[in-house]
This record gives structure tokens, sequence and C-alpha cells, in this order.
């Protein structure tokens, strides 16, 4: 019995070793870095006031780990990512995946920064949608370019699940125990196609006014514009 219980103890303790891994400091996760299909762009520690696109800034944050990065599951493909980890005596062991609005085009800092301050690995995604801006009708710009509209529909989302756990491992030197998503609207529909088509992404999903049936809901709204124009 003495002897059974001494083999499994081993077993288990070579099963830990073998999930966990040095921890890489933020300044060691290099630009050029390729993870799954996305490349990083740039990492730094950073706090304080940060700013972003559509004069977005999200204030007094403490240290953590910014982490801009490039998708591009096609070749046309241009999803860009941003990963904020907590520095790890703060972080809480869990990740956040975060949905986006209306057209997208844009990393939300709001949201991000508020994950960051609870102790989540962060992540958003501008869906592929670049150079759109969020919010306005350039989602038209997937017009003649189809893989944008994948990366839109659901591509963009789990690229971005793919490369925050990875960077979490990277990071920490262990995995994220959990992992949650949540969206509205346009992030409700990201919330419904995670669950739909990568269930293993996220362990629980909140899918809030999913902006989902994207054929009958734009030509409402297209129908719908041009009633009030006349």
């Amino acid at each position: 019995m003495k002897l059974q219980n001494l083999c499994l103890a081993a077993l288990v303790a070579l099963k830990i070793a073998g999930s966990a891994q040095a921890a890489t400091a933020c300044a060691d996760l290099l630009p050029g870095t390729v993870i799954g299909n996305a490349q990083i762009i740039n990492a730094r520690t950073v706090n304080g006031t940060i700013a972003g696109a559509g004069q977005q800034k999200v204030e007094a944050m403490p240290d953590f780990c910014r982490v801009l990065a490039r998708a591009k599951p096609e070749p046309a493909s241009h999803v860009l990512i941003e990963v904020w980890l907590p520095v790890p005596e703060k972080w809480n062991g869990k990740l956040l995946g975060i949905g986006n609005g209306g057209a997208a085009g844009v990393i939300q800092l709001g949201p991000l920064g508020a994950g960051v301050k609870r102790g989540y690995v962060s992540v958003d995604t501008d869906m592929g949608m670049w150079p759109s801006t969020a919010n306005n009708a350039e989602f038209l710009v997937g017009i003649g370019r189809p893989e944008v509209v994948k990366d839109f529909g659901h591509r963009a989302t789990h690229e971005a699940a793919i490369l925050a756990k990875e960077l979490a491992l990277r990071h920490y030197g262990k995995p994220a125990r959990k992992a949650y998503f949540t969206g509205c609207s346009t992030g409700g529909q990201q919330a419904l196609m995670e669950a739909q088509r990568y269930p293993d992404d996220y362990d629980g999903i909140i899918a809030g006014a999913p902006a989902n049936n994207r054929t009958h809901l734009h030509t409402m709204l297209a129908a719908l514009a041009i009633f009030l124009d006349r």
C-alpha cells in the first residue's frame, strides 16, 4: 500500500511539473514573437493613465503588462489584439474576454482596465475591422473582402482567446484556471459565436443583447434609415 501511495505521489508530482513552466517577464515577450496565428508587436509594463483611439483613456491603472499583437488566421486578415496582464502577485488566476460594439475597429480600454483592476488577464480585439472606427458605417470595408467578414464574424474573437491563454501561461508560468467572456450587442454576437463554434475557449459566457441574425438586422436598419430620411 505504501509503495502504491509513493507511486501515485510521484505521478502527481510529474504531472504538476509537466504543466508548469518558467515565467516570462513582460520585457522578454519580444516583438516579433509568433504565438499561433498572432505576432507580438510590442509588450511593456505600464501604469497610470492609458490613452487610446477615439479619445479613450483609463486612469489610475496599477502596474500591468500591456501586449499588442496582430493575428492573421488568413493572409488577408489584420486582427489587432490587446492582452493586459496584471503583475503576478495581483493575478486572480482567471482570464476575461471582452466583447466589442458596433462595427468594432478599436480596442476598448475601459473594460480592459476594469478587468485588470479586478485581477483578470483581460483581452479585447478590433475584430479584424482595421481601419474602421467603432459604431459607424465603415463595416462596409468588408465588401469584397470576405476574409475580413469572417474575422469579424468569429475568427478574431477565437484568435484573441488563444493568444490571451498562451500569454498568461508564458507570463505566469501556469495556465489560467478559469476563462470567462462577456459582451453586449456586437459583443453578444461574439459571445454566441464562441459558445457555438469554440466552446472550449471559455468556461462561462455572457451574451447580452446579441446582434444575431445579421442579415435581418442590417436589412431592418437600412429600411429604417430610408424611412427616417424621407
